[in-house]
């Protein structure tokens, strides 16, 4: 009797423990995952999904410049030269507007709960420009990081980003399609490291 017992009630523990485990577990990412935490909210992701002109610069890391957290880093564009912008046809922009709004490019941090040794060096930004606001969307795909910045200034934080591993290759063929020219980015692996 004690041992019919002990095994209800270690099966009850197990079952408990099970059922404990399965709630806390990390969900699957969503929409509202994107719009947060890459966009930085609502407004941010409806100025790109909506945008109406697209662009795209590349970014050249100022070396010159001493890093100096009251004036540049590499949370903010300051620390770049940036190139002139190149207009995107429609079906890039399309392309971009897709692994950006989907919850499969992303590794979200918060479900993972690991974060990389990495300091991004972005250089690629696209930049969405809808009636009287600009986000722009900077990648570093040595990192594979993206951050999301509002405006056009330079000086700004960003407002959102995360690590977009999982779309690598695509986001790599499309900065080649845009700059073919460009022996830099034309030497970016689309395979993930």
């Amino acid at each position: 009797m004690k041992r019919k017992l002990f095994i209800s009630a270690l099966g009850i523990l197990l079952l408990s423990a099970a059922v404990y485990f399965w709630q806390s577990r990390p969900s699957r990412p969503s929409q509202q995952d994107v719009i947060h935490n890459v966009f930085g909210g609502q407004n941010n992701y409806e100025v790109v999904i909506t945008s109406t002109n697209v662009t795209a610069q590349l970014l050249h890391e100022r070396r010159e410049i001493e890093f100096d957290v009251n004036t540049n880093n590499h949370g903010k564009l300051n620390g770049y030269l940036i190139d002139p912008p190149v207009a995107v046809t429609s079906e890039q922009a399309g392309q971009i507007r897709q692994l950006l709004q989907s919850p499969s490019s992303f590794e979200f941090l918060f479900l993972s709960g690991a974060a990389k040794a990495c300091i991004p060096v972005y250089g690629v930004l696209f930049n969405f420009h809808s009636d009287q606001e600009t986000v722009r969307v900077a990648l570093c795909f040595n990192c594979n990081i993206l951050a999301v910045f509002t405006g056009e200034d330079v000086n700004s934080e960003g407002v959102g980003g995360e690590d977009f591993d999982p779309s690598h290759g695509k986001f790599v063929a499309i900065a080649k399609s845009i700059f073919p020219n460009d022996s830099e980015i034309q030497s970016l692996k689309e395979q993930k490291r």
